[in-house]
């Protein structure tokens, strides 16, 4: 399957705050990164060092994990070139229309956990085998590119995650909000029958029982 997605490692902690759909808030209560963790463990253990004599080995210990975390954050930072997701956007339409496909849209960003499900979704074996067949995917990172929300909000409105689907001319075909709103990523069963409903509207041609196989699979990507 032809993709153009920018993803993280996945979070396994799924409890993350939601209303309609599986989707994250960026201001939120969410389970602070590893970063911050860091930090927090690097600052709190100078102050208790200069209070309290502290074990050599398990300072050492304090400072070298606070490092590592400051490390992980910087590496997983990207820097994008101002029109990244409109290239990305224009690559995927262009290979869409070579190949007699559309193209499946989904907007979030890597801190998102429900985003990273998503991503893992496409990553199956089986769903990349089925949907490759039919769409070309393309992960716009609304937080981190430039251009992200405003490529994004051509078509629908940015979510985290959101997702919408339009030919290769970019004509919307149909997106993640359902009457009640956002299905975000379609783990519910009526989120999952939305989702199921869209790829039958986008691509008439696919199977009933390849669409039984997604569903299955939303769960599978879910639960890891």
């Amino acid at each position: 399957m032809t993709t153009a997605v920018f993803s993280a490692p996945v979070n396994r902690r799924l409890a993350l705050p939601h209303s309609v759909g599986r989707q994250c808030g960026r201001a939120s209560g969410a389970r602070p990164c590893r970063s911050a963790v860091g930090t927090h463990l690097l600052a709190k253990s100078t102050s208790l060092n200069m209070k309290t004599n502290w074990n050599p080995l398990l300072l050492t210990s304090l400072l070298l994990f606070a490092t590592l975390c400051r490390g992980l954050s910087a590496e997983a930072k990207k820097e994008y070139p101002a029109t990244a997701a409109r290239d990305a956007l224009e690559a995927a339409c262009k290979t869409a229309a070579s190949e007699g496909k559309v193209v499946f849209v989904k907007s979030g960003f890597p801190e998102c956990g429900w985003c990273r499900v998503f991503d893992r979704y496409h990553s199956l074996p089986d769903v990349q085998r089925i949907l490759g067949k039919h769409y070309v995917i393309v992960a716009i990172d609304t937080k981190h590119m430039p251009d992200g929300e405003a490529t994004f909000s051509k078509n629908a409105k940015p979510g985290a995650p959101s997702w919408v689907i339009i030919s290769p001319q970019k004509k919307v075909i149909i997106d993640s909000y359902a009457p009640e709103g956002n299905v975000g990523y379609p783990l519910a069963p009526n989120e999952t029958a939305y989702y199921i409903a869209a790829l039958k509207k986008a691509t008439p041609t696919m199977t009933e029982a390849e669409l039984q196989t997604l569903s299955q699979q939303i769960k599978k990507a879910a639960a890891k």
